[in-house]
């Protein structure tokens, strides 16, 4: 069996560390509460817009707006909230450099859906950087 150990993997110039454009890796995700940004790459900020509405900004923009975006929170209390993410004209308008997204006690949001605080979200992102 093979094994590579290394410190720091530069790119072909040698001047800095490799970038991860145009790879199937994840290229942002994060742990924040109420906007308070816990640990992270590749974002930038968090925002509280209010109850159970929260976004995302990243430091790298990604090629075009149609990134991929996957999140989750913790329950509070007995409570068990379903993360949903809403990147429609009808809502906020996804950028290259920010999404939304929104925390609901129902697996699908509608015009009538209550939203909620989140003791803790958890946000990946996949897509190309650009």
């Amino acid at each position: 069996m093979s094994e590579i150990r290394a410190n720091t993997i530069s790119d072909a110039a040698g001047t800095g560390p490799v970038t991860l454009t145009k790879q199937s890796a994840a290229k942002a995700w994060g742990r924040f509460a109420s906007a308070t940004v816990y640990d992270s790459f590749n974002v930038s900020s968090a925002t509280d817009y209010g109850t159970g509405d929260e976004g995302v900004s990243f430091t790298s923009a990604f090629d075009n707006i149609f990134y991929s975006t996957g999140a989750i929170s913790q329950a509070v209390s007995a409570l068990a909230y379903v993360t949903s993410l809403m990147d429609n004209a009808n809502y906020r308008t996804k950028t290259t450099s920010h999404f939304t997204y929104r925390l609901a006690w129902a697996s699908t949001v509608a015009a009538s859906t209550t939203f909620y605080d989140d003791g803790q979200a958890a946000i990946i992102v996949h897509g190309d950087l650009a």
